[in-house]
């Protein structure tokens, strides 16, 4: 009886506890939308979902959630509220809101970006600049990395890029002349991979003309991190316990390996007058000179970031880059013609060759309006701004997407229209409605890495072929993490006859 009465008694604990947590739920997520009621936006379909049922779609029918933004700023005006869960997030496309979240470090990144810690577990970005949310720590860090991305030093990584782009040359003269269709982005990503691999960190694997478990160990790393943003709770699903299995493993080997080359780079440093010339051995000696404290675990996170967040972007810049150019015949041999002119048939593009290269240089930067990789960038505010007439309290997760605000007429004249030279003019209004690198301290380190990387990589392909783009091909856009092409800019390749 005792026994009955005990278990009774604790039942009806539990069940009191419960109520007490579900109503506590309900009165905090009503608090929190609250906050948010006097701000425009579509309407929530529940109470405890928010707009979950309209993202849903989004990932079973392939929409890019880009363009549902866009859609609802066409909708809602510049400022909207979008509620997930019990979370709410402000989407702001107005570049005097964009000047004051980015070039303020009170203003920190939000903690959606403690996603990318780890994968199931396993630590996958952990701390790096992309994700290290505390200002100073990475400050402290971004200080000694800076000089290992200054011209000076890009300049003797030329090389590399030189070498990469030859490698994806070869590869790509298999596929030439045979009156097949060839999907670049496979080829780019390689070159891209290979170029951060030897000019980063002095990889000697080979990874754009043989396969290897370090490119499936990345490969699958991004697929768990795709799959973990667009299913949050899947962890929880047994059916799918093997496959994290993979996941973890793929992760584990990067970052063992990546731990290895670290530790070797920095003992080889310690012991040789001459360090060798890449980006990780330049960090090295900036450490050493700085006397900053070195982590070994904190580098191999940057190991992958840089790997993550450098490979990907550049390789989906080349890929829309190519596909623009395939459709538009005129500035595709403006191209050609800069690229005859300044390179012709030298083996090796000089950094003083890229420099030349302005036309191109505008075309991507007119890829990277339309097509940006990175389609923006997000800050917790500080305190309250006021962002168009709207009072945003402080706290909130402030969503700054710059695929939305070059598309939007109030900056950029018939701002759908690819128009290399409209950089040229100025008739459009791109500050702070421009930033595919960001900006203030936290805009990306290596932008410049990634702009020399691409105009070398490309001179390389219309140095030696000609393309005529697959008509099957698709213009859509995959929302990937990154925005990438769709159909993998499918072309026909054909050899260029040298005189």
């Amino acid at each position: 009886m005792f026994t009955l009465e005990l278990l009774q008694y604790a039942l009806l604990v539990l069940l009191a506890v419960s109520i007490g947590v579900f109503f506590s739920l309900c009165i905090y997520i009503y608090y929190k939308h609250a906050q948010y009621r006097h701000l425009p936006g579509p309407k929530r379909s529940s109470f405890f979902f928010g707009n979950v049922s309209e993202v849903r779609p989004i990932y079973e029918k392939n929409v890019p959630f880009v363009q549902v933004i866009w859609e609802l700023q066409q909708k809602y005006g510049p400022v909207f509220a979008f509620y997930f869960f019990h979370k709410v997030l402000v989407f702001i496309n107005d570049p005097t809101t964009v000047k004051t979240l980015l070039m303020n470090n009170i203003h920190t990144k939000p903690e959606t970006y403690d996603l990318f810690y780890d994968l199931y577990g396993t630590r996958f970005l952990g701390r790096g600049l992309l994700t290290e949310r505390n200002h100073e720590k990475w400050h402290e860090r971004r200080k000694i990395f800076n000089p290992a991305f200054h011209r000076k030093e890009l300049i003797q990584l030329m090389g590399y890029f030189n070498t990469s782009s030859d490698k994806l040359v070869l590869k790509l003269k298999r596929d030439a002349d045979t009156g097949k269709s060839v999907p670049l982005m496979d080829g780019l990503c390689r070159a891209t991979l290979d170029v951060i691999a030897k000019a980063g960190f002095g990889m000697e694997q080979e990874l754009i003309l043989e396969d290897s478990r370090f490119i499936d160990a990345i490969e699958t790393s991004l697929r768990g991190m795709l799959h973990k943003f667009q299913r949050p709770f899947d962890w929880m699903n047994p059916a799918h316990w093997k496959k994290r299995k993979v996941i973890q493993e793929a992760v584990q080997f990067l970052r063992e390996y990546g731990k290895a080359l670290i530790l070797k780079t920095k003992d080889d440093s310690l012991s040789r007058d001459q360090h060798s010339n890449n980006i990780l051995s330049n960090i090295m000696k900036h450490f050493q000179q700085s006397g900053g404290s070195f982590d070994a675990e904190t580098m191999v996170d940057e190991f992958l970031t840089f790997f993550v967040a450098g490979q990907e972007t550049t390789s989906n810049l080349l890929g829309f880059t190519l596909l623009e150019l395939g459709r538009r015949p005129e500035i595709a041999k403006r191209v050609q013609d800069e690229i005859e002119a300044i390179v012709g048939h030298k083996e090796f593009v000089e950094y003083q060759d890229v420099l030349k290269m302005e036309y191109t240089s505008l075309v991507l930067k007119e890829t990277l309006r339309l097509y940006p990789p990175a389609s923006g960038t997000s800050r917790n505010n500080a305190h309250d701004i006021i962002s168009c007439g709207y009072v945003i309290p402080a706290g909130t997760n402030c969503q700054l997407n710059h695929f939305v605000m070059c598309r939007m007429e109030e900056f950029f004249k018939r701002p759908l229209e690819y128009d290399p030279e409209r950089f040229l003019r100025d008739e459009d209004q791109p500050l702070y409605a421009y930033f595919p690198f960001s900006l203030g301290t936290r805009s990306c380190i290596g932008q410049q890495f990634a702009l020399i990387e691409a105009r070398v990589i490309l001179a390389k392909l219309y140095q030696n072929f000609d393309f005529k783009l697959d008509p099957l091909q698709s213009f859509e856009i995959l929302d990937q993490l990154t925005l990438k092409p769709k159909g993998l800019c499918r072309n026909f390749i054909y050899n260029k006859q040298k005189v």
